[in-house]
């Protein structure tokens, strides 16, 4: 990703038996009492899983997880632990399937970007972290994104509030990063985590967590909702949330877009 300040910037970016399982009847309370003592935050029994890749020491994949009525609900990235070890000082990029039990939810795949040494701006996110892209768009078009000034500018009321992009600068085989300009990053505060949206040619393909290393590291379970726009281009589900959650059972870190509600 890339962005944005509130002045505008020249974006320069290159191809970068016990736990589950109940034996005999169990009463009410100790299975709440269970559920309070956990410290899981695994998904949902209703949960698909891509193939996992090598990543660093360990393995990420993807994931769907769909609730009760069979509805998609989130989808998400899993990273082992060990994922976080052994990643190199070289920028990394890698495609993740969407499980087929998400089709509905026209999601095509996740893109993920190691940034060993962060990218522009200088000074605000030049730290090591991930880009979590959500794409909407299949793999051939987004590999047709040209770099530079993106001349179509979305309809603002396809954007999310606050959110800002200088120049309309796509970067290549990305499309164009809007970022909220109220983020702590972009008011004095050290980068740990935030969330952009992406378009081309106006039209939204990417949704985007972005998150340091360190906050991974840190092991901090975090959620918050999302802004808006008033309204969407394109059927599909959306995110009304996204979090970072840290799972000690599992031992592994899962980055997800939550409470997908069909627009």
């Amino acid at each position: 990703m890339q962005v944005l300040n509130s002045n505008p910037v020249k974006i320069v970016r290159t191809r970068g038996a016990a736990r589950a399982l109940v034996v005999g009847a169990l009463s009410v309370f100790a299975i709440a009492a269970a559920r309070e003592d956990s410290t899981s935050t695994r998904p949902a029994a209703l949960t698909f899983y891509s193939d996992a890749e090598k990543l660093g020491n360990g393995t990420v994949k993807s994931y769907v997880t769909r609730n009760a009525d069979g509805a998609v609900s989130s989808i998400g990235v899993e990273l082992s632990e060990s994922a976080l070890q052994g990643l190199g000082t070289e920028h990394r990029m890698l495609h993740l399937p969407i499980p087929k039990q998400g089709a509905s939810a026209k999601y095509s795949f996740v893109m993920l970007d190691w940034n060993p040494q962060g990218h522009e701006p200088d000074h605000v996110y030049t730290v090591p972290h991930f880009d979590f892209h959500f794409y909407m768009a299949d793999h051939a078009e987004v590999a047709k994104i040209a770099g530079g000034p993106d001349p179509i500018v979305p309809d603002a009321k396809f954007i999310p509030q606050d959110y800002v992009s200088p120049g309309n600068m796509a970067v290549p085989g990305m499309g164009v990063h809007w970022v909220d300009k109220s983020a702590g990053e972009l008011n004095g505060k050290p980068f740990d985590k935030t969330f952009l949206w992406g378009f081309t040619g106006g039209k939204l393909i990417f949704v985007e967590p972005m998150i340091t290393k360190a906050f991974l590291e840190s092991r901090q379970n975090f959620t918050t909702a999302l802004k808006q726009p008033q309204a969407f281009q394109r059927a599909g589900l959306y995110p009304q949330r996204y979090s970072i959650r840290y799972d000690r059972d599992d031992r592994v870190y899962r980055i997800s877009i939550d409470q997908l509600t069909s627009r």
